[in-house]
């Protein structure tokens, strides 16, 4: 695609995406609602377009092309939505940055300042390359929306699965928000009263980044590589020496049933939590760094974290709590 100076008829612009393979449907004009009224109404009820007709938002998303017309010609200049899942598409939202930047702005941060060129979601991505080692290559097809922010476009790995996800719980982080398999994105060309979605020209669609699949990982966002977790297997005694003290091994077998104990949706961040806990008794001279580790390797394998996941954070929580010792108790 090409970044007309004005925006393309609305009909044009959805027969363009959906020959690419896009799963498009109608979205109100100048707005980012499906314009299509809501085919059920009542509370609990959950079709999401099996009796046929229409009115299931990004469900009834399609590349045929003759519904493509009819929606258009009954709803003449409506918005362009694109279901990212059907279409193969994981989208990262990058948004300005809009109101009080928080405290941490990583799901995983632990106790690490946030740096102060981190001022919105550009700056966010870039942080999350660096403590990847790697750098923010993110050049891709993009459309950058009527209120500055970006949308990136990336083919889904197969067999992934990857969902969707806002914010620092549920996305990349801060002002990074992921649309992939249930949500969507409203596509280039169409328009809002601040301006027009202005697509890029000549960058086709890359493949999603390692590094930034490892994060949607770390995010949830990846139920792929989030194996169940084993109930039937208690933690491995673990030998934290001869110096540790019974304050010492109370408190490691504490911050491990905490991760134990945690549902799926917390895990990562309850390691994290863990490590940097144990971290700070770490720097209080009283507990083997490299015995706190594997007692938090083995809780994660237990809880189904990935174990390279696991790794990167307790790595980085035990880093983070070495940087705030807590003292020990005799």
């Amino acid at each position: 695609m090409s970044a007309p100076a004005v925006a393309l008829d609305a009909l044009e612009a959805a027969l363009r995406m959906a020959g690419r393979g896009w799963h498009v449907f109608p979205v109100e004009r100048g707005g980012k609602r499906p314009a299509i009224r809501a085919a059920h109404s009542g509370q609990g009820v959950r079709c999401t377009g099996a009796c046929g007709g229409d009115g299931h938002g990004l469900h009834d998303a399609t590349t045929d092309e003759r519904r493509i017309r009819a929606w258009w010609q009954a709803y003449p200049g409506a918005n362009v939505g694109v279901s990212c899942g059907p279409s193969g598409l994981v989208v990262v939202d990058v948004d300005t940055g809009k109101g009080r930047r928080p405290e941490r702005v990583l799901v995983d941060q632990g106790d690490d300042a946030t740096p102060g060129d981190v001022t919105d979601g550009a700056g966010v991505l870039a942080w999350l390359a660096r403590r990847h080692g790697t750098a923010a290559d993110l050049e891709t097809f993009a459309v950058t929306t009527p209120t500055g922010g970006r949308h990136l476009y990336y083919a889904a790995p197969a067999g992934e699965g990857i969902t969707s996800g806002a914010g620092v719980a549920g996305g990349l982080g801060w002002q990074v928000d992921v649309r992939a398999g249930g949500g969507y994105v409203v596509g280039p060309w169409s328009t809002r009263p601040e301006g027009l979605y202005v697509p890029t020209a000549g960058v086709p669609v890359r493949p999603l980044p390692g590094w930034l699949l490892e994060r949607l990982s770390i995010a949830g966002r990846v139920p792929s590589r989030t194996p169940p977790a084993d109930v039937t297997r208690a933690p491995a005694p673990v030998d934290l020496g001869a110096r540790a003290t019974a304050y010492l091994r109370a408190a490691v077998a504490g911050e491990i049933q905490r991760v134990l104990d945690v549902g799926e949706g917390g895990r990562n961040v309850a390691l994290n939590r863990a490590a940097f806990a144990l971290g700070q008794l770490v720097a209080g001279h009283g507990l083997d760094e490299a015995a706190a580790a594997e007692a938090l390797t083995d809780a994660a394998q237990i809880v189904g974290l990935p174990a390279a996941e696991a790794k990167t954070t307790i790595r980085s929580g035990l880093s983070a709590g070495r940087r705030s010792p807590r003292g020990i108790t005799p």
